[in-house]
Protein backbone atom coordinates (compact mmCIF):
# COMPACT_ATOMS: atom_id res chain seq x y z
CA UNK A 1 0.00 0.00 0.00
CA UNK A 2 1.38 3.70 -0.88
CA UNK A 3 0.46 5.09 2.54
CA UNK A 4 2.19 8.46 1.07
CA UNK A 5 -0.19 8.52 -1.83
CA UNK A 6 -2.65 7.47 0.17
CA UNK A 7 -2.07 10.78 2.71
CA UNK A 8 -1.59 13.03 0.56
CA UNK A 9 -4.69 12.38 -1.17
CA UNK A 10 -6.71 12.07 1.74
CA UNK A 11 -5.52 15.54 2.68
CA UNK A 12 -6.04 16.97 -0.28
CA UNK A 13 -10.03 16.05 0.33
CA UNK A 14 -9.89 16.85 4.00
CA UNK A 15 -8.59 20.65 2.73
CA UNK A 16 -11.51 21.12 0.53
CA UNK A 17 -14.04 20.01 2.53
CA UNK A 18 -12.34 22.86 5.27
CA UNK A 19 -12.63 25.17 3.03
CA UNK A 20 -16.29 24.31 2.05
CA UNK A 21 -16.94 24.12 5.70
CA UNK A 22 -15.63 27.91 6.45
CA UNK A 23 -17.67 29.24 3.27
CA UNK A 24 -20.66 27.28 4.37
CA UNK A 25 -19.98 29.07 8.08
CA UNK A 26 -20.28 32.06 6.63
CA UNK A 27 -22.95 32.21 4.84
CA UNK A 28 -25.10 30.69 7.32
CA UNK A 29 -23.98 33.58 10.04
CA UNK A 30 -24.73 35.98 7.59
CA UNK A 31 -28.23 35.09 6.15
CA UNK A 32 -29.42 34.50 9.59
CA UNK A 33 -28.02 37.99 10.73
CA UNK A 34 -29.76 39.70 8.27
CA UNK A 35 -32.41 38.37 8.54
CA UNK A 36 -32.72 38.86 12.23
CA UNK A 37 -31.71 42.11 11.81
CA UNK A 38 -34.13 43.69 9.62
CA UNK A 39 -36.71 41.67 11.68
CA UNK A 40 -35.48 43.58 14.99
CA UNK A 41 -35.39 47.23 13.04
CA UNK A 42 -39.18 47.10 11.51
CA UNK A 43 -40.34 45.31 15.08
CA UNK A 44 -38.79 48.70 16.77
CA UNK A 45 -39.76 50.92 14.14
CA UNK A 46 -43.11 49.66 14.55
CA UNK A 47 -43.56 49.68 18.38
CA UNK A 48 -41.73 53.00 19.09
CA UNK A 49 -44.46 54.33 17.04
CA UNK A 50 -47.63 52.82 18.90
CA UNK A 51 -46.05 53.94 22.16
CA UNK A 52 -45.35 57.28 21.09
CA UNK A 53 -49.26 57.71 19.29
CA UNK A 54 -50.98 56.94 22.56
CA UNK A 55 -48.29 58.20 24.93
CA UNK A 56 -48.82 61.49 22.52
CA UNK A 57 -52.38 61.63 22.73
CA UNK A 58 -52.16 61.23 26.30
CA UNK A 59 -50.33 63.95 26.93
CA UNK A 60 -52.13 65.99 24.33
CA UNK A 61 -55.72 65.30 26.73
CA UNK A 62 -53.85 66.48 29.70
CA UNK A 63 -52.64 69.60 28.71
CA UNK A 64 -56.65 69.96 27.08
CA UNK A 65 -57.92 68.72 30.23
CA UNK A 66 -55.63 71.43 32.59
CA UNK A 67 -55.62 74.18 30.31
CA UNK A 68 -59.52 74.51 28.91
CA UNK A 69 -61.64 76.74 30.22
CA UNK A 70 -64.59 74.42 30.16
CA UNK A 71 -65.84 73.96 34.09
CA UNK A 72 -68.06 71.37 33.30
CA UNK A 73 -67.40 68.05 35.02
CA UNK A 74 -69.18 66.17 32.53
CA UNK A 75 -67.00 67.15 29.55
CA UNK A 76 -63.87 66.33 32.20
CA UNK A 77 -65.33 62.42 32.71
CA UNK A 78 -64.50 61.74 29.28
CA UNK A 79 -61.27 63.22 29.04
CA UNK A 80 -60.01 61.56 31.89
CA UNK A 81 -61.41 57.99 30.51
CA UNK A 82 -59.44 59.05 27.44
CA UNK A 83 -56.24 59.58 29.00
CA UNK A 84 -57.18 56.14 30.69
CA UNK A 85 -57.27 54.58 27.57
CA UNK A 86 -54.39 56.09 25.63
CA UNK A 87 -52.50 55.14 29.31
CA UNK A 88 -53.04 51.76 29.01
CA UNK A 89 -52.73 51.62 25.13
CA UNK A 90 -49.19 53.46 26.07
CA UNK A 91 -48.55 50.17 28.46
CA UNK A 92 -49.91 47.52 25.82
CA UNK A 93 -47.30 48.49 23.59
CA UNK A 94 -44.46 48.42 26.36
CA UNK A 95 -45.58 44.73 27.26
CA UNK A 96 -45.40 44.17 23.28
CA UNK A 97 -41.93 44.97 23.60
CA UNK A 98 -41.04 42.54 26.47
CA UNK A 99 -43.28 40.08 24.23
CA UNK A 100 -41.08 40.71 21.13
CA UNK A 101 -38.25 40.82 22.82
CA UNK A 102 -38.74 37.23 24.45
CA UNK A 103 -39.86 36.18 20.67
CA UNK A 104 -36.74 37.39 19.24
CA UNK A 105 -35.04 35.05 21.64
CA UNK A 106 -36.41 32.13 20.65
CA UNK A 107 -36.51 33.22 16.91
CA UNK A 108 -32.80 33.43 17.42
CA UNK A 109 -32.84 29.85 19.05
CA UNK A 110 -34.29 28.31 16.23
CA UNK A 111 -32.13 29.70 14.03
CA UNK A 112 -29.23 28.86 15.76
CA UNK A 113 -30.49 24.96 15.57
CA UNK A 114 -31.40 25.38 11.97
CA UNK A 115 -27.81 27.05 11.28
CA UNK A 116 -26.69 23.60 13.37
CA UNK A 117 -28.74 21.93 11.32
CA UNK A 118 -26.99 22.79 8.06
CA UNK A 119 -23.77 22.07 9.23
CA UNK A 120 -24.00 18.96 10.27
CA UNK A 121 -25.62 17.98 6.95
CA UNK A 122 -22.75 19.26 5.44
CA UNK A 123 -20.36 17.22 8.02
CA UNK A 124 -22.74 14.10 6.76
CA UNK A 125 -22.50 14.59 3.05
CA UNK A 126 -18.25 14.98 3.40
CA UNK A 127 -17.98 11.98 5.45
CA UNK A 128 -19.81 10.50 2.68
CA UNK A 129 -17.66 11.85 0.73
CA UNK A 130 -14.43 10.11 2.78
CA UNK A 131 -16.43 7.05 2.84
CA UNK A 132 -16.66 7.03 -0.98
CA UNK A 133 -13.00 7.73 -1.17
CA UNK A 134 -12.17 4.88 0.98
CA UNK A 135 -14.34 2.20 -0.45
CA UNK A 136 -12.44 3.27 -3.61
CA UNK A 137 -9.21 2.57 -2.74
CA UNK A 138 -10.01 -0.48 -0.71
CA UNK A 139 -11.21 -1.71 -4.24
CA UNK A 140 -7.76 -0.74 -5.70
CA UNK A 141 -5.36 -1.80 -2.31
CA UNK A 142 -7.28 -5.39 -1.91
CA UNK A 143 -3.96 -6.34 0.33
CA UNK A 144 -5.07 -3.80 3.00
CA UNK A 145 -8.86 -4.52 2.96
CA UNK A 146 -8.94 -5.01 6.63
CA UNK A 147 -7.89 -1.18 7.55
CA UNK A 148 -10.22 0.64 5.26
CA UNK A 149 -13.06 -1.80 6.30
CA UNK A 150 -12.22 -0.42 9.66
CA UNK A 151 -11.90 3.35 8.71
CA UNK A 152 -14.93 2.96 7.00
CA UNK A 153 -16.96 1.60 10.06
CA UNK A 154 -15.55 4.12 11.65
CA UNK A 155 -17.04 6.57 9.56
CA UNK A 156 -20.32 5.07 9.43
CA UNK A 157 -20.42 5.16 13.34
CA UNK A 158 -19.77 8.66 13.06
CA UNK A 159 -22.18 9.77 10.56
CA UNK A 160 -24.57 7.71 12.87
CA UNK A 161 -23.76 10.30 16.01
CA UNK A 162 -24.38 13.21 13.46
CA UNK A 163 -27.41 11.61 12.06
CA UNK A 164 -28.77 11.98 15.77
CA UNK A 165 -27.56 15.44 16.66
CA UNK A 166 -29.56 16.62 13.38
CA UNK A 167 -32.96 14.57 15.15
CA UNK A 168 -32.13 16.45 18.33
CA UNK A 169 -31.41 20.21 16.39
CA UNK A 170 -34.45 19.27 14.58
CA UNK A 171 -36.74 18.73 17.69
CA UNK A 172 -35.09 21.73 19.74
CA UNK A 173 -36.10 24.01 16.36
CA UNK A 174 -39.30 22.78 16.23
CA UNK A 175 -39.89 23.33 20.14
CA UNK A 176 -38.12 27.34 20.01
CA UNK A 177 -40.06 27.83 16.50
CA UNK A 178 -43.79 26.91 18.65
CA UNK A 179 -42.91 29.14 21.67
CA UNK A 180 -42.07 32.14 19.14
CA UNK A 181 -45.22 31.42 17.49
CA UNK A 182 -46.62 31.85 20.43
CA UNK A 183 -45.38 35.05 21.66
CA UNK A 184 -45.40 36.33 18.52
CA UNK A 185 -49.00 36.03 18.60
CA UNK A 186 -49.14 37.19 22.17
CA UNK A 187 -46.85 40.37 20.89
CA UNK A 188 -49.24 40.95 17.76
CA UNK A 189 -52.67 41.22 20.07
CA UNK A 190 -50.94 43.43 22.30
CA UNK A 191 -50.59 45.52 19.13
CA UNK A 192 -54.13 45.05 18.42
CA UNK A 193 -55.05 45.95 22.18
CA UNK A 194 -53.09 49.14 22.12
CA UNK A 195 -54.54 50.29 18.79
CA UNK A 196 -57.82 49.15 20.02
CA UNK A 197 -57.36 51.25 23.49
CA UNK A 198 -55.98 54.28 21.21
CA UNK A 199 -59.13 54.43 19.28
CA UNK A 200 -61.67 53.95 22.30
CA UNK A 201 -59.53 57.07 23.09
CA UNK A 202 -60.01 59.21 20.17
CA UNK A 203 -63.79 57.79 20.57
CA UNK A 204 -64.58 58.85 24.09
CA UNK A 205 -63.17 62.24 23.43
CA UNK A 206 -64.73 63.04 20.11
CA UNK A 207 -68.30 61.73 22.29
CA UNK A 208 -67.59 63.90 25.16
CA UNK A 209 -67.30 67.24 22.75
CA UNK A 210 -70.33 66.36 20.87
CA UNK A 211 -72.37 65.60 23.90
CA UNK A 212 -71.68 68.44 25.70
CA UNK A 213 -71.61 71.07 23.13
CA UNK A 214 -75.47 71.94 23.41
CA UNK A 215 -75.37 72.13 26.89
CA UNK A 216 -72.46 74.33 27.20
CA UNK A 217 -74.42 77.14 24.63
CA UNK A 218 -77.35 76.92 26.69
CA UNK A 219 -75.64 77.77 29.50
CA UNK A 220 -73.73 80.61 27.65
Amino acid sequence: MDFEKFTHQLLELKNKQAQEMSIYCQQFDQADFHMLQHVIDYAKMGIKALFLLNGTAAVSVLTLFTSSSLDLKSVFTPLLDAVTFFSWGAICSIICILLAYITQIFYQDECACMGREKMLNVIIRQLDEEKMFLVKEKTTQPNTKDFFVSKIEDINVFIETKQNEISLEQNKEKKFGILGNVFSILSFLAVVGSLILFGLGISTVKKGFIIETPTILENK
